[in-house]
């Protein structure tokens, strides 16, 4: 499995989708100036791999690392980064779940609100799962396989615990290491547990003992509760089965005297009947009798019932008094059990309240010290990481304190060396100063010398000019009389140029070039050359030109071209003599800008083009070029007007191939063979124009040989003025010379003095920043000491009040204990109050009733004794009346009736009969009104005994079936229900949720237990996870050590040749602990500490440390990033040759800088910022596309590969 691609889109400066693509066992290189985004790149993939501290990607907060825009862009809403593995191989990076895929795709995303996205293979996951998935194939963001700038001195700089980790993560190891940490952890943590499961059963253990007394007290109470309830139950039901068959018997008896009663108002009856038939026939004799006898019958009527009412009264009057004795006694009873129950209520309500205060109260106070307590905690806890913060930053302060007491002493050193510079440099500047004063006095006199001889050089210059203008005039005469000669020349040359062509014409076949060469074969001539021979045609030109007018130019550019007359003369005369063939011949002859200036009109005008930018004079020869700038060509034909106004000496070449030369030029090409007379006739005026140019060249030469002997005279005058200012000149030259080296050394002092001040305010300056680095060190050290001791303070501060904490921590949990146990109590006595109340306010409650109900009947039954006792004295009174007027209306009847003395005895009899039966008849009545009342008074008692057993017992009597029990004695009841009364009343207060509570305490007890049980065992689990865990990364660490040893030796050499290199253990007896050290020992020097190395030595050792890291652990892929800024030239090769063998087995990503290691690259990704802000890759395979010339190169390296490994061969396998 290798990386096969990084995609990266809006993370950082990677505005862009941006794809790298790698290829296995290959080096890849990304370059680029810094600021570019390079390091960008590697903070990607450590991003992917699950890093989630943003200072490590260089980071405030998470979202930093979204493109936030620049000049011309906006930020983004979303950084993403896709890491593309190749798993088409069966490799053991890759983890077990995922080896089926031919690639696996790891993808993280952040958005601008701070959502996170994480995929595998497009699949949604967890962070857990991308670190899980690097964790198995042995890569994590901060390992060996992620060397970041600066990495590699902190590797160095290390201490040996630290290196040990590197090692740890390299061997595997640091995985064991973490579960030990975490095992060890739960280890205290259940020891902890342990602990408090202790604390917890020792508490419930006090607390049972405690509720235990409570719970049987309870029990007892509720057993007694139960058997009394029972007894009770029991006696009202047999009360109730009692006075039920006391009821069924009296209503059995007053059925028998119903029965009764109406057999004697039967008898009565007939009695009356008999009785009544004696008095009609007395009647019959005596209507008074009749009246007599009804007004008697009325009375004894009347008599017999106030008699009857009055029997009534009397037996109400006497079972009323009874019952109302007895209700009296029991309303006092009442009253009193009533008073007693209401003050045992009002007790027990007191009770409660005040539990139920207690309960608040502690309940209030528990809350209150639970907060305490939990703010006590925090304390602590806060307190605790106050005085860790503090000794770590103490601890450091102590290391920066001792760093600075160093670097104050290394600075005091260079603050006593710099104040001594600073005084020799003022000494110096002094010397100078005095040796430049003297100077400057010189130089002034030498400058008044040079200023009178400028004098009197400025006089003999003011002569001078005068005589030059005169000169100058005549010079310029006859350069203008040199110029008619020169043109007249010219003209003979041509015209006998021509003249000579007329008269030796060239035969067909001839070309110029056979000519030319002829000639030079014949004869030797220094001063004309071939014009093709000078010019080559110009492959830059940006003008195109028509090929016939190119053409034409090679035939008339095969001419000769001579530089001044004479040479034309000799050229002509020699070809002459030596009887050659025509040959073109072209004389330069002196510039003319006058002429040049017309051509450059001419052209511009008709929109004619110079030759001259088709070609290239490649010889020294400036006539060449100016024979050049005399030709023109058209790209139109021709015009009249261009050929009328064409000026003299030039050359116009013509689209169709023509050439064209003014009339005062020879012209080759282009021309048809003329006549013989025409031709003898050109010849002839030829010659006379020849002729009549020499006369005037006479002319012109007598001209010139006059002004010259002026211009003699003149030159005399002023040869004597230039001696006289060569004099004065060499004078004020010799003082110049002087005055320059005077001033030179002056301006050396002065240099120097500047230089010297220059120096000395560097020095100063310098002296002045160590002083206030040095002012700086000591005040930050005494700050430090001060810093120190406050924190020194403040840690015993907080000790003391993390000490102080604790024991108020302690108290309040033994308060809070203590308060737990009263709170139980006051609670249990709450509860049990509480029952008590309840209970206490229902039997209260049925007194009341049964009192209200006995009070309403008392107070009823008085009023009936009293309305009876009133009905008693009206019956006596009306029965006495009665009485006395039937004693009346029996003597008037005995009085009437004597006469009827038989039926008078009959009747009499009836009536002593009718008395008899009268009074066994109300007998019978008041046995059956007192059965009644008897019958209501048990009927009374049954309801109130339903009632009360109702309200009390919760039983319905009524409806519940009750079988008699034989021999039940009620007494015995009775007295056993006041004996259980009293021995509940003994108990006391009870509190009855503690059955409940001891058990649930009982169950909690042995869950606890339990629980310790478990803990117990997890305890000697995790004692033995901890040996195992031990064993088994103490094995793998060594074996790994061992390997990374062998593999630091044969790799050190190689980097070092002739250097010695190892890894050792600081605690051999306990490899678990011990740190590592890296001993080495350089080529020519003795074994010494790394501190002392130079950069370079401690980038190699480092570099070399994770080549065998890497060699020992292998990784899918490494990255490397400018690792070899340290490195020489030298040691870079090394590196590179090393670098190149590993990567047949290994994938390197490499971010560089140097020249040197650009050379070992696969293949190389350029980091650009064209766009400010947003970074570009540009990519190539070097192994391909290298241009011809390093294609040699490369070779030489691959076989300086196969070499280096051949020699290493014996000392180290590659």
């Amino acid at each position: 499995m290798y990386l096969k691609k990084i995609v990266l889109n809006g993370f950082k400066s990677f505005a862009d989708r941006v794809t790298l693509s790698l290829d296995q066992k290959h080096i890849s290189g990304i370059v680029g100036p810094n600021g570019s985004g390079k390091s960008n790149i590697i903070d990607a993939v450590r991003w992917v791999m699950g890093e989630q501290n943003s200072k490590m990607l260089r980071g405030e907060k998470a979202t930093d690392i979204i493109f936030s825009g620049s000049e011309k862009r906006k930020p983004l809403g979303m950084a993403e980064v896709i890491l593309v593995f190749d798993n088409s191989e069966a490799s053991d990076y890759c983890p077990p779940e995922y080896r089926h895929e031919t690639e696996v795709t790891l993808c993280r995303r952040i958005y601008k609100d701070g959502q996170r996205e994480y995929l595998i293979n497009k699949k949604q996951c967890r962070l857990k799962d991308i670190v899980g998935f690097f964790a198995a194939t042995g890569l994590g963001g901060r390992s060996y396989s992620m060397i970041q700038q600066g990495q590699v001195e902190r590797i160095l700089q290390a201490k040996p615990e630290e290196l040990r980790e590197i090692i740890e993560e390299a061997a595997g190891t640091l995985i064991f290491k973490r579960r030990r940490l975490e095992t060890e952890k739960k280890l205290e943590a259940t020891r902890v547990n342990l602990n408090r499961i202790q604390d917890l059963l020792n508490e419930i253990e006090g607390q049972k003992n405690n509720l235990k007394d409570q719970a049987k007290k309870a029990q007892q109470w509720k057993d007694l509760q139960d058997k009394l309830q029972e007894t009770e139950q029991q006696f009202a039901c047999q009360s109730y089965l009692s006075y039920r068959t006391k009821e069924k018997s009296i209503n059995d008896i007053i059925l028998e005297q119903k029965t009764l009663e109406a057999s004697l108002l039967g008898d009565l009856s007939g009695q009356e009947k008999e009785q009544k038939k004696i008095i009609a026939e007395i009647e019959k004799a005596n209507p008074e009798v009749a009246s007599i006898r009804e007004n008697i019958a009325q009375v004894r009527e009347n008599l017999v019932s106030n008699e009857v009412a009055l029997q009534n009264a009397v037996s109400l009057l006497e079972s009323g008094s009874e019952k109302l004795l007895k209700m009296e006694d029991e309303l006092l009873l009442d009253t009193k059990n009533i008073n007693i129950m209401q003050e045992q209520y009002d007790a027990v309500e007191k009770e409660y309240l005040e539990a139920k205060k207690d309960v608040e109260e502690h309940d209030q106070f528990l809350e209150k010290k639970s907060q305490t307590l939990q703010n006590l905690e925090e304390k602590s806890y806060s307190l605790e990481h106050k005085i860790k913060d503090h000794r770590d930053n103490y601890a450091k302060d102590e290391k920066s304190y001792e760093a600075n007491k160093i670097q104050l002493n290394h600075i005091e050193e260079q603050r006593s060396k710099l104040k001594r510079e600073n005084e020799i440099y003022l000494d110096k500047i002094s010397s100078f100063e005095n040796n430049y004063s003297q100077l400057r006095i010189l130089i002034d006199s030498y400058q008044i010398k040079v200023s009178n001889c400028q004098k009197n050089i400025t006089e003999y210059l003011e002569q001078k000019k005068v005589l030059d203008k005169k000169v100058s005039t005549l010079l310029n005469k006859e350069a203008s009389v040199n110029d008619h000669i020169q043109l007249v020349n010219n003209k003979i040359i041509e015209l006998s140029t021509y003249l000579a062509y007329l008269k030796n014409p060239p035969k067909k076949g001839d070309s110029e070039l056979s000519t030319y060469t002829e000639l030079k074969s014949k004869g030797s001539f220094q001063d004309f050359y071939l014009m093709t021979d000078c010019l080559v045609f110009n492959e830059d030109s940006e003008v195109e030109a028509p090929s016939k007018v190119i053409e034409s130019f090679e035939n008339w550019a095969q001419r000769v071209v001579c530089s001044d007359l004479s040479t034309a003369k000799n050229f002509i005369a020699e070809a002459e003599v030596l009887d050659l063939k025509n040959i073109p011949l072209s004389f330069c002859g002196p510039p003319s800008e006058k002429l040049h200036n017309k051509r450059k009109s001419w052209a511009e005008k008709f929109d004619l083009l110079s030759i001259q930018p088709l070609v290239k004079n490649v010889s020294s020869d400036k006539y060449v070029d100016q024979i050049l700038s005399r030709i023109f060509y058209c790209l139109e034909p021709v015009s009249k007007d261009i050929i009328i106004s064409m000026p003299d000496h030039t050359i116009l070449i013509l689209s169709n191939g023509g050439v064209l030369n003014s009339s005062s030029d020879w012209s080759i090409g282009g021309f048809e063979e003329e006549s013989i007379l025409k031709t003898k006739k050109t010849i002839l005026s030829l010659e006379e124009q020849i002729s009549s140019l020499k006369d005037k060249i006479k002319n012109y030469n007598e001209d010139i040989k006059s002004s010259h002997d002026k211009r003699k005279k003149l030159a005399f005058d002023i040869e004597e003025i230039d001696n006289n200012i060569s004099s004065e000149s060499s004078d004020q030259v010799h003082i110049l010379n002087e005055l320059k080296i005077s001033q030179e050394k002056a301006n050396d002092s002065q240099k120097k003095i500047v230089e010297l001040r220059s120096e000395s305010k560097d020095s100063r300056d310098l002296f002045e920043s160590v002083e206030d680095l040095f002012q700086d060190l000591k005040k930050q050290i005494d700050d430090f000491e001060k810093e120190k001791r406050l924190r020194k303070n403040l840690i015993e501060d907080l000790e003391e009040e993390q000490e102080a904490t604790l024991e108020s921590l302690d108290e309040i949990k033994l308060t809070i204990s203590e308060k737990k146990l009263r709170f139980v109590t006051s609670e249990t006595k709450y509860t049990t109050y509480a029952d008590s109340l309840k209970q206490t306010s229902i039997q209260l409650k049925i007194f009341k009733d049964k009192n209200s109900v006995l009070d309403k009947n008392y107070h009823g039954l008085k009023g009936e004794i009293h309305e009876a006792s009133q009905n008693q004295k009206y019956y006596l009174e009306a029965i006495k009346d009665y009485s006395e007027k039937k004693e009346d209306l029996d003597r008037s009847l005995a009085e009437h009736e004597s006469n009827h003395s038989d039926l008078s005895k009959k009747i009499k009899l009836y009536d002593t009969q009718l008395k008899k039966l009268q009074g066994k008849l109300n007998s019978v009545i008041q046995l059956i009104a007192e059965k009644k009342s008897e019958k209501e008074k048990i009927s009374a008692f049954i309801e109130n005994l339903v009632q009360q057993t109702q309200e009390s017992l919760n039983l319905d009597l009524n409806i519940e079936k009750i079988d008699p029990i034989e021999n039940y004695n009620s007494a015995n009841a009775k007295r056993q229900v006041s004996s259980l009364k009293h021995k509940i009343d003994q108990l006391g207060p009870i509190n009855m949720m503690a059955i409940k509570e001891f058990e649930d305490l009982d169950k909690r007890c042995q869950f606890v237990s339990a629980q310790k049980e478990e803990l117990v065992s997890s305890v000697d689990l995790l004692e033995l996870a901890i040996e195992e865990i031990s064993e088994t990364s103490k094995n793998k660490f060594l074996t790994i050590y061992q390997q990374l040893n062998h593999e630091f030796k044969g790799l050190f050499p190689i980097l070092f040749p002739r250097g010695e290199g190892h890894i050792a253990l600081t605690d051999i007896e306990n490899p678990l602990d011990s740190g590592l050290e890296i001993l080495v020992r350089l080529p020519g020097k003795a074994q010494q500490n790394m501190r002392l190395f130079s950069g370079g030595e401690k980038a190699l050792t480092a570099i070399a440390l994770i080549f065998a890291l890497l060699k020992t652990k292998p990784t899918p892929y490494c990255f490397l990033d400018e690792v070899d800024a340290a490195l020489d030239e030298a040691n870079v090769s090394r590196y590179n040759r090393v670098l190149d063998s590993l990567s047949d087995h290994f994938q390197f990503i490499i971010i560089t800088h140097r020249r040197g290691t650009m050379e070992v690259l696969d293949t190389l990704y350029g980091i650009t910022m064209q766009e400010p802000g947003v970074s570009k890759v540009v990519g190539v395979d070097l192994s391909k596309h290298l241009p011809a010339h390093l294609q040699k190169s490369f070779k030489e390296r691959s076989q300086a590969q196969a070499g280096f490994e051949g020699k290493q061969t014996q000392a180290y396998k590659i």
